[in-house]
């Protein structure tokens, strides 16, 4: 991969990110949610004190919740018209969260995966039924769901128009994920892959790239099919990497590792937005979306080297060095960047992240200078807490 520093292009950004305002037009909405591990201050191992943090970040109100795992929260941004009302709202959060797990000597770490802790060594909520019907019927599998990731909502009224945006953007997708990894560490030990919170996910018996679903009703039909087989029992178990939602106005992105930086998590609900709206009117700029198999094998290559590799070119179908296929999904998004006043603040971020890489860098290369245990990592997490 190839690195060149743009410190110019990213001031810009920052600059412009400040100054952003709502962009007359810019009906699409969006808002993010951060799941984050929740670690013990002085051994910096998993803690289950998961509830008795959401109560005591309360000031957060209905954003902060529980998650499957006693270890894990989830917050969310309320919904945000702009993408610097997105960054402000999740560094408040996340120093919400900083400042209430002082006293109860707990915090949350924005990472994917932990590096050292066992999911052992924690448990499924079972006093929420949801969870405690998740853990009975999928045993294990349930239990070993310790893994965090960032959802990007982006709000669409018309619900034909969530299923145009569907399947249109599906190629993109890797791309997504390559730019997100945040977890190369599983059970103690470097797996090789830049994220394997993706791996991890993938075995869910729903899980991957979403099918060829048209409209509302393909979709309402294929869940009533899914329940009779008695594989879900409601649409909130489709684990697809993307989903439109039957319950509100919004297509879910799923696909994205927890953030180690806010300003990448900023910069991809940019793009997905950008994606979103591209779409929905200049969709010939997205090109044909690949065959499902080809998919799969972007989706496994982003997961398993992150941009330290080269990542695969919808377009052209083949391997591309991971900073171009940045770049080209760059291209391909921007009439929708144009459209909501983007373009200058996501390029400079883009670039930013291009320059310094992602989260599962930053963790392997603090392992490499530190020692072995992952304690200097989780060190180095609950500091970018605070950024």
């Amino acid at each position: 991969m190839q690195h060149t520093s743009q410190p110019t292009q990213v001031a810009v950004a920052r600059d412009a990110l400040d100054r952003t305002g709502t962009v007359e037009g810019s009906a699409v909405t969006l808002g993010v949610e951060e799941e984050f591990l929740v670690v013990d201050r002085e051994t910096r191992a998993l803690s289950p004190r998961g509830p008795e943090l959401i109560e005591a970040a309360s000031s957060l109100g209905e954003h902060v919740c529980a998650e499957l795992n006693l270890c894990q929260i989830e917050v969310d941004t309320p919904v945000c018209t702009d993408l610097a009302e997105v960054g402000a709202s999740l560094r408040s959060m996340r120093q919400v969260l900083r400042e209430a797990g002082e006293d109860l000597g707990v915090a949350a770490a924005a990472t994917s995966t932990h590096p050292f802790s066992s999911w052992r060594q924690v448990a499924v909520d079972l006093e929420e039924e949801r969870y405690e019907k998740m853990a009975s019927r999928f045993r294990r599998l349930a239990h070993e769901h310790v893994i965090c990731g960032c959802h990007v909502h982006i709000g669409i009224e018309d619900p034909v128009e969530r299923f145009r945006i569907l399947q249109a953007a599906r190629a993109w997708v890797p791309t997504l994920l390559a730019m997100s990894v945040n977890s190369p560490y599983w059970q103690g030990e470097d797996t090789g892959y830049a994220s394997y919170r993706s791996v991890v996910w993938s075995r869910w018996p729903t899980a991957g790239m979403p099918p060829e679903v048209t409209t509302p009703e393909e979709l309402e039909q294929l869940i009533d099919e899914l329940k009779a087989v008695d594989a879900i029992e409601d649409e909130t178990h489709l684990y697809w990497w993307v989903r439109p939602s039957l319950r509100h106005p919004t297509v879910e992105f799923r696909v994205c590792d927890t953030f180690l930086f806010v300003d990448d998590a900023v910069a991809v609900a940019g793009l997905i937005r950008g994606l979103c709206w591209t779409a929905l009117h200049e969709p010939e700029g997205l090109g044909a979306v690949p065959h499902e198999q080809v998919l799969r094998s972007a989706m496994w290559r982003a997961a398993r080297h992150g941009l330290r590799r080269d990542l695969v070119d919808p377009w052209q179908r083949t391997t591309r060095p991971a900073a171009d296929v940045v770049r080209d999904l760059l291209a391909a998004a921007r009439p929708g960047l144009e459209h909501f006043g983007d373009t200058a603040v996501v390029e400079g971020l883009v670039a930013q992240l291009l320059t310094r890489d992602t989260g599962a860098s930053a963790q392997r290369l603090v392992r490499a200078e530190e020692g072995e245990s992952g304690e200097a990592v989780v060190d180095m997490l609950l500091d970018r807490m605070a950024l």
